[in-house]
């Protein structure tokens, strides 16, 4: 029974996710936001993991058969392209500052956690 219950909870977290990430333009089928999608329901369920690179990336890293380095590249392949398609006004707006720069993975991730 308490499985079937965190297993309707982490898809109603990964569907708030899913409606963020789509907010900000990424491109679904795009395997680096699969990555930012795992990580951020990582987190969202151990608030306690909270270093990318040494403890949620080889976590993401192992459930997709791939390397740490490989999902942090994709990550940001996807956040470069999203920073292409997304207009600034809406990036402005998400983010809440106005820098003109890209947003860091840190940035986005935490930014959408805080708002699911």
């Amino acid at each position: 029974m308490a499985d079937f219950e965190l297993d309707n909870k982490n898809e109603s977290i990964r569907k708030n996710i899913v409606e963020e990430i789509m907010k900000l333009k990424f491109e679904l089928g795009n395997i680096g936001v699969q990555y930012i999608i795992e990580t951020i329901l990582l987190m969202k369920n151990d608030e306690r993991l909270y270093n990318l690179e040494r403890d949620i990336y080889p976590i993401v890293a192992k459930k997709f058969g791939v390397s740490a380095k490989r999902v942090k590249w994709n990550i940001n392949s996807s956040i470069s392209a999203m920073y292409k398609n997304c207009s600034y006004s809406v990036l402005k707006s998400y983010f809440g500052y106005d820098s003109g720069r890209r947003p860091t993975p840190k940035i986005i991730i935490f930014t959408i956690l805080r708002k699911i």
